[in-house]
């Protein structure tokens, strides 16, 4: 039977002004945003339980799926738990780990209550290259094996599907092969994977290469990701995560037909917890029907040869504009950062146990403008000269941006009115106006709102 993707996840995200919420409300929280409408929910169709820098209990996954299952929902076909792993790279393997094995717990419960699997697929987060991709399908398989040993479980561990979160714009630009390259790997150790989901990741690329090259990396991705599929004969499910505010995506009430506008082809959305607490639970509501009913209909776009080139170019352009800015703002923005108000349990930046983003990866942009002819090749050496330490007080994209607005510089402005002034002045008038009315045909809208808050004192 053909598998079904759901259209509305559910995020951990702290991201709401209204709401504090401990680790300790999280299942009761999943089953409210999983419930149908008529039944006082909110009607999404899947949840995503987070672990990635996050204090989020071993335990709580089997908690929300056994909820779930009391409350009658039918788990991996109407909604669906999707947890969250931990990067080795930027955490490490003991908490990977563990959450593979709280997901393997969860399954367990889930088959000896209902005979069914609660849990079919895990993200994987900050995804750089196939490698890590290929590892942790390779941990997965040496995990199931063991539990298969320890435990009266038979799981076949291609039954548990990875989906790779893509955050950074040089590995959005290069999904193509990181997609490849990992499909092939998992036929390698003999696993077929039958369909193709992917994240799409808006805030992180926003916070480290500016607004504009975020989005025109994003909708390159998710046309890749459709490409892909094709090229594999199998069915692609793009994600798209972002949140409310425009840097991070602009899902709003308001936006968000036009945010399926923007991304066409991509298959979920994410409703983060500023739209769920900082709205009327109506308005929310409301959003959802409008994506469960919307987001099928869209087509990727398939982009020429020539556009791309174009798009890539236009991304090294606004990149290099926002780092100019980034780089005298960075050592104050963790400071104003430190103000902000928890929302969730989430690691500290500091310390042994620390949760720290990477800088901009400059060198892996330059070589992928390079590629791009001609313009690509002299933006390529123009970049040349930003360098980025590692920041130890660089806060994670909600606080970056809390820290930005506060300080009265919305950061979907940084760079962007030099970037527009260089785009007319090297590629022409013609380019602007496909920039504005093609390619981003929703950034005068995400300008205008943003600029309701620009305080230049």
């Amino acid at each position: 039977m053909e598998r079904s993707f759901p259209s509305v996840m559910a995020t951990q995200h702290p991201d709401s002004a209204r709401r504090y919420v401990p680790v300790q409300m999280e299942p009761d929280e999943a089953i409210e945003c999983l419930l149908p409408q008529g039944k006082g929910g909110l009607g999404c169709d899947e949840y995503m339980v987070d672990y990635e820098g996050k204090l989020t209990p071993y335990h709580q996954v089997s908690q929300v799926v056994l909820k779930a299952l009391d409350k009658g929902l039918d788990l991996c076909e109407d909604v669906f738990v999707t947890p969250r792993a931990p990067s080795v790279n930027q955490e490490n393997v003991f908490r990977q780990l563990m959450v593979l094995l709280a997901i393997k717990e969860a399954n367990f419960e889930a088959l000896r209550r209902s005979g069914r699997l609660g849990i079919l697929e895990v993200i994987h987060p900050m995804t750089e290259s196939p490698v890590e991709l290929i590892d942790f399908r390779r941990r997965i398989n040496e995990l199931t094996g063991w539990v298969r040993k320890e435990v009266d479980l038979r799981l076949d561990p291609s039954r548990l599907h990875i989906i790779p979160l893509i955050e950074g714009v040089p590995e959005l630009l290069s999904v193509s092969w990181i997609l490849r390259e990992f499909l092939m790997g998992c036929n390698r150790l003999g696993i077929r994977t039958s369909y193709l989901r992917v994240f799409v990741g808006r805030s992180d690329s926003a916070m480290l290469y500016g607004h504009l090259s975020s989005v025109l990396a994003c909708k390159l991705a998710v046309s890749e990701i459709n490409a892909v599929g094709e090229e594999f004969s199998i069915p692609a499910s793009p994600i798209l995560g972002a949140g409310a505010l425009p840097f991070r995506g602009h899902i709003t009430p308001d936006n968000v037909e036009n945010v399926l506008k923007e991304y066409p082809g991509i298959r979920t959305l994410t409703i983060q917890s500023a739209l769920r607490y900082d709205y009327e639970p109506e308005e929310c509501r409301r959003l959802i029907n409008i994506v469960k009913e919307k987001i099928p209909q869209t087509r990727a776009i398939d982009y020429a040869e020539d556009e791309k080139d174009l798009l890539v170019c236009l991304i090294g352009i606004f990149a290099k504009h926002y780092w100019e800015t980034l780089h005298q703002a960075a050592p104050i923005i963790g400071e104003i950062a430190d103000l902000i108000p928890r929302r969730r349990d989430r690691l500290i930046r500091k310390g042994f146990f620390s949760y720290v983003r990477h800088v901009p990866r400059i060198p892996e942009l330059m070589k992928i403008c390079r590629e791009r002819g001609k313009v690509g090749r002299d933006i390529a050496k123009e970049i040349i000269k930003y360098r980025f330490e590692r920041f130890e007080d660089f806060p994670r994209a909600i606080a970056f941006t809390f820290a930005f607005y506060t300080a009265g510089v919305p950061p979907e402005l940084i760079g962007t009115g030099r970037g527009l002034m260089e785009t007319r002045e090297r590629l022409g008038e013609g380019t602007l106006e496909d920039l504005i009315t093609r390619y981003y045909p929703s950034l005068r809208l995400d300008l205008e709102f943003a600029f309701r808050f620009l305080h230049l004192d």
